[in-house]
């Protein structure tokens, strides 16, 4: 019985390594072609409602993406910093690598680095939108 699970874990594993980042460029892939197209369906719409160019590149701007790339090195950052504090808890508590705590513990510093890089990027909306209003 051993011998048959020892055997799956190396397929397991060329099934991980490969097969989730091809999954992933598929579904990137998927998503950039849908947005292609509902951007050029969006301008055959403007074209044939007969909106001017000025009004156009308005409607057309992506103010969200924009929005969204703005902190995304603030929240990779914290990301790699709540790593790094997981990393150092697991080294000071002499939690052993092979165990699921060490996996627990890495995953609270990421999720602790990303709800603080989620405060601090609300803190800066929110003030430069009160920037705006003045």
């Amino acid at each position: 019985m051993e011998e048959v699970v020892g055997a799956f874990i190396p397929i397991t594993g060329i099934i991980f390594v490969f097969g989730i980042p091809i999954i992933a460029i598929i579904f990137a892939a998927l998503g950039y072609i849908r947005k292609k197209r509902h951007d050029a369906e969006v301008r055959i719409a403007l074209i044939q409602n007969g909106v001017d160019a000025e009004t156009a590149k308005v409607l057309l701007a992506n103010q969200e993406d924009s929005k969204s790339k703005k902190f995304q090195s603030l929240r990779t950052g914290c990301a790699f910093l709540g790593v790094g504090l997981g990393a150092a808890t697991v080294a000071i508590a002499g939690i052993p690598q092979g165990s699921i705590y060490f996996w627990l513990v890495i995953a609270a510093g990421v999720g602790v680095g990303l709800v603080a890089a989620f405060v601090i990027e609300y803190m800066l909306t929110r003030k430069e939108k009160k920037n705006d209003a003045q």
